[in-house]
């Protein structure tokens, strides 16, 4: 006779265990002592037992399948068996249990899931989170599930951890006492660490007990295990070659396309141009997306002020000179003609060395220039802050060969600007010394006097806060004061030094400045990492520029 061996339900869900050929004279075979299970009346003997193991295997593989999505311990494998036998398999007359850690096996591990993207500006949010979650969703199915969230943007892969919001607010977390997870999660390596910060990382959560699981190692890094840790350094050797290799090949990339094309790369157009259309893109996949190219284009009202710029400084007129009578006659200024790119500036003068900037740049001769500032040392984080970077040398621009867009200064009036521009030397023919540069304090305004050359002898000036660029504000009047006489008041006032480079450096080995208010003056004491950081080493030689 055919009949079913065992299903069992369980929360509403029917397991078909598998139909066991039962014959009826086992069934009804008493067996020794002729006795029969109350349950499922199956008789004693060799068949009987043996159909005893079928259904308890049975038994225990239904509730695996049912335990296998949160996970599987020796607490769920006694589980299982308590509830093998409260359905009479095991034994007789057995009440079933309800197990204490249900509520643990069904969620399991909970994970902190941590994702990252490099930029905001070429890169969409939901489309790489959602691909580094499914792939640490994979790595976690059926042991765990993702309770947290932390996902930074805009974020280089060579920051550290702890510069990183988001990764700086899951560290944090990590270390509270509420914590609210067990382990992190990344979707991949090379998203999350670069060089040494892995070990960084780990030994943080570590110290915090908490785990950190990766795709590459397929569950928990155990750095005890010598697979692990080859594993590991193989993975930030090779996150850091790719690293290294994208940016050569965007660089070297860029430079032929600045050099050989004259084509604009993009930021800010340099005052006096504005952005135009320059085509649609010569690769035809980016063509058909509707991508085209710029170029620059003389701007109608900026434009013009450039010229007179230039030629102002080639008359021979002084750059403080320009940058003076440009604030008198209301121009408005790079940042304040352009503020949506120019965040980082208030708008509101002209200053000299915006005035130096422009004479300097080789844009205005109708050549495309191109890596005139860097970010070496923290990449990315000048542009990210909408800052402009460090100025690098004129020996790394890059250069187009031919022009590229309309020119505004000719290339002969450019080179005579630039001879005009170089350092002069004094009428002597020498370098001029100012012993006591950076040493002397103004009384009324608290600023250092400037080192100033009056009638053939160092001396110091102050013009409280007035610069060449700005007309002279009414208030206090300039300072001046002789280097001669500060020196001998000095050499009085100390007698244990002789000489003038003794008295310089006695002022600096005990961080003395001194204070000067009209003829009177003092000496005061200042914090030696002041004095390391602020002062100039003694004797310093000035050559005297011709603004």
């Amino acid at each position: 006779m055919f009949r079913p061996a065992l299903v069992v339900r369980s929360r509403g869900v029917a397991l078909f265990l598998g139909i066991g050929v039962v014959p009826q004279s086992a069934r009804q075979s008493a067996g020794p002592g002729g006795r029969r299970c109350r349950r499922c009346g199956i008789g004693g003997g060799v068949w009987g037992a043996a159909i005893r193991v079928v259904v308890f295997v049975g038994v225990v593989m239904g509730v695996v399948c049912r335990r296998s999505r949160a996970g599987w311990s020796v607490r769920d494998v006694r589980c299982a068996v308590t509830e093998t036998g409260s359905l009479g398999v095991s034994g007789r007359g057995r009440r079933r249990r309800r197990c204490r850690t249900s509520g643990y096996r069904e969620v399991g591990v909970r994970f902190a899931f941590y994702g990252r993207m490099s930029t905001r500006e070429f890169q969409h949010r939901e489309t790489s989170l959602a691909w580094q979650r499914e792939v640490a969703e994979a790595t976690i199915s059926g042991r765990g599930v993702v309770v947290e969230e932390f996902f930074d943007e805009g974020c280089s892969r060579r920051a550290s951890w702890w510069k990183r919001p988001a990764a700086a607010a899951l560290l944090a977390a990590a270390g509270s006492s509420d914590c609210g997870f067990d382990a992190v999660i990344v979707g991949e390596y090379e998203r999350a660490f670069c060089g040494n910060q892995f070990r960084e990382v780990m030994a943080a959560l570590g110290e915090c007990g908490i785990q950190l699981w990766l795709p590459e190692a397929d569950g928990p890094v155990d750095l005890a295990d010598p697979e692990h840790r080859a594993l590991m350094v193989l993975l930030g050797a090779q996150s850091r070659r790719e690293a290294v290799r994208s940016r050569h090949r965007v660089l070297a990339a860029m430079r032929t396309q600045a050099c050989e094309q004259g084509r604009f790369l993009g930021g800010r157009p340099p005052y006096g141009y504005r952005l135009a259309d320059a085509g649609p893109h010569p690769i035809a996949e980016h063509a058909r997306w509707g991508r085209r190219l710029h170029q620059l284009e003389p701007d109608p009202v900026t434009g013009s002020w450039v010229r007179w710029i230039f030629e102002q400084r080639a008359a021979g007129r002084s750059i403080a000179g320009i940058a003076r009578e440009l604030n008198d006659r209301g121009v408005v200024c790079p940042s304040g003609a352009d503020p949506g790119r120019n965040r980082h500036r208030s708008g509101r003068a002209w200053r000299t060395p915006t005035v130096a900037g422009i004479l300097e740049n080789p844009r205005y001769t109708g050549r495309q220039v191109w890596n005139r500032t860097g970010t070496t040392g923290s990449p990315g984080a000048a542009r990210r802050a909408g800052g402009t970077g460090r100025r690098t040398d004129s020996g790394e621009w890059v250069v187009s060969t031919a022009p590229a867009h309309a020119a505004l200064v000719d290339e002969e009036t450019f080179r005579s600007v630039q001879g005009i521009r170089s350092v002069r030397q004094s009428r002597d023919g020498g370098t001029r010394t100012y012993l006591l540069s950076g040493f002397v304090v103004c009384g009324a305004c608290d600023r250092r006097l400037d080192s100033h050359w009056a009638h053939n002898r160092p001396g110091y000036r102050c013009r409280h806060g007035r610069t060449s660029a700005r007309a002279e504000a009414p208030g206090l009047k300039s300072v001046y004061v002789r280097e001669e006489h500060l020196l001998d008041g000095l050499r009085s006032q100390l007698p244990e030094v002789t000489g003038d480079a003794d008295v310089v450096d006695h002022l600096r080995a005990n961080g003395l400045v001194i204070v000067y208010l009209g003829p009177d003056w003092m000496l005061e004491r200042i914090e030696p990492e002041a004095v390391t950081t602020a002062l100039p080493p003694s004797g310093t030689q000035l050559a005297f520029p011709v603004c």
